[in-house]
């Protein structure tokens, strides 16, 4: 089977090998290449979730979007420069919940590509979407260590 199309899960912490990684493997192959940046609202337990005044939540709101758009910028500035087919979505993810949107996108992908977790810069809900694309998704998935360098030559 032919890899058409990666999908991408960008670091919105810091920029890890996994896009990278990615990219480089969408030039070798021609395969078109899809980052999606994660928008994470504040992680707030529902039982507080009431009392916390709107202007604070939209606030943390607008911060992830800001955040997921700086990620989103730095994936088509090296998408650019490994010449392949690109394309980029933010994903807003509400109260703490994997984002569905991240989750049917993977469905219809060839090839899913999660950078692993790092112990020193951790991404928000990283574990927690590596195990839902592992089981709710249909496609393979590729989780690259922080440590990984591209090898496709």
């Amino acid at each position: 089977m032919a890899i058409k199309d990666i999908l991408i899960l960008l670091d919105i912490v810091k920029v890890g090998p996994a896009m990278e990684f990615a990219l480089d493997l969408a030039a070798k192959t021609g395969a078109r290449a899809t980052g999606v940046a994660l928008a994470i609202d504040p992680l707030v337990p529902g039982f507080i979730a009431g009392p916390i005044p709107i202007q604070l939540i939209e606030a943390a709101r607008e911060e992830g979007l800001k955040t997921a758009s700086v990620a989103i910028e730095q994936f088509e500035k090296l998408a650019a420069g490994y010449a392949v087919l690109a394309e980029s979505r933010v994903a807003e993810v509400l109260l703490g919940g994997i984002s569905e949107r991240f989750i049917a996108q993977s469905r219809v992908t060839d090839l899913i590509v999660v950078g692993q977790d790092d112990s020193v810069a951790p991404e928000p809900m990283r574990t927690d979407i590596i195990e839902a694309v592992l089981f709710e998704g249909c496609a393979p998935v590729l989780v690259v260590p922080t440590i990984a360098k591209p090898v496709f030559s």
